[in-house]
Parts: C-alpha cells; sequence; structure tokens
C-alpha cells in the first residue's frame, strides 16, 4: 500500500486568498495608510482586482478605509487574530509574574513589541496599598523604559537602528535616554555584580 501524500503537499493554493494575504500583510507592514493604487503595485495586482480584495477585507474588518484620503490601515477586526495569541501569551505568563511578585513585592508587567510602541499585554499589581501598575492594552515608546529596553535588547541592530531612526528618541519625560550610543549600552546585561 503507497503512502498518501500529506494533505499539506497534497493542498492546492488558493490565488485569491493568497492575493488578500500579501495585501493585509502590505497594509500591516506600512507605517501610514496606503491607497489602492499603492496596494494594488506592491502586490504586483491590478487595480480592479485589488479594490474587489480589498473590499472583502473591509467587510471583515480587517482593513478600513479612511473617508477623506481612501487610504487603507488594519481595521478593528485584525484584533481578534492578536488577541488570540496575547490570550496565550497572559495566560502563559501569568504563573511566572504572579511568582515574580511574590519573590520581589514589586508590580510586574509583561510588554510586548507593536510597531514602535511597547503594549502591556498583562499585568499583575504588587500586594501593597499604593502600587502603580500599568493598564492592560496602554502603550509607551519601545525606547522608554526597563521593558522597552529589555525587548529592544533581543532584536537585531539593524532592528534597532531603524527604530532609532523612525521615533529619532524623541524625549516622553527628562530622564529619555535621547542618545543612541548610551540607549545601547543600556542594553548590556552585568552578569557578573
Amino acid at each position: 500500500m503507497k503512502d498518501e501524500p500529506t494533505q499539506a503537499k497534497s493542498a492546492k493554493m488558493v490565488h485569491s486568498v493568497e492575493r488578500a494575504l500579501a495585501i493585509l500583510f502590505c497594509v500591516s507592514d506600512s507605517e501610514t495608510p496606503l491607497g489602492l493604487s499603492e496596494l494594488g503595485r506592491s502586490v504586483d495586482v491590478d487595480k480592479a482586482t485589488t479594490l474587489r480584495l480589498v473590499a472583502t477585507l473591509e467587510k471583515s474588518g480587517l482593513v478600513t478605509r479612511e473617508e477623506h484620503t481612501k487610504r487603507y490601515f488594519l481595521g478593528p477586526g485584525i484584533n481578534r487574530f492578536i488577541n488570540t495569541t496575547q490570550a496565550d501569551m497572559r495566560r502563559l505568563g501569568r504563573p511566572h509574574m504572579e511568582r515574580l511578585v511574590e519573590a520581589t513585592g514589586e508590580a510586574i508587567c509583561l510588554d510586548v513589541l507593536r510597531g514602535l510602541e511597547r503594549v502591556v499585554a498583562e499585568a499583575v499589581n504588587a500586594h501593597y496599598e499604593l502600587c502603580i501598575a500599568p493598564k492592560i492594552g496602554s502603550s509607551d515608546p519601545i525606547y522608554v523604559g526597563a521593558s522597552g529596553k529589555v525587548i529592544l535588547a533581543y532584536l537585531d541592530n539593524e532592528q534597532v537602528d531603524d527604530i532609532i531612526h523612525q521615533t529619532q528618541l524623541k524625549p516622553v519625560t527628562k530622564d529619555t535616554i535621547t542618545d543612541p550610543k548610551r540607549l545601547k549600552s543600556e542594553f548590556i546585561i552585568n552578569l557578573n555584580p
């Protein structure tokens, strides 16, 4: 008896789905909303097909069109995917965070990188009365704060340089590090105290 091919090997690509995903990724990767022509050129699809694909994505809430500019950006429907990922991360991370709170007595938050910001995905408050803990969903520039520096430390140099270039390390407070060399020096972890 011959081995039957696996579903993945025997499955054929659905061209329209492939194109729609390419458009969705293009919108997701762009820092500014994109027009229909830009989207069509970036995925090598004619304008009429691009319009049909974008209309389908818009109907599902995955992209949204700005009324005055007619340009597209990610829509609220994308949160269904993000929330699923964050729910798993929160479920897996929470027990470790609770142990850290017990061990340190400090509030603990789990931040994730989204664009040029760090977003609080989960937080566990400390047990003392006056405790400042960030609100889940709140965000700050990625280069601000200790958790942002930890995230940056694990990105490659090209990504860090791109973030520095795009943000120009604009000060958020009087203590914000605005010098790229100084910021990068904070990534070095001294394992020998």
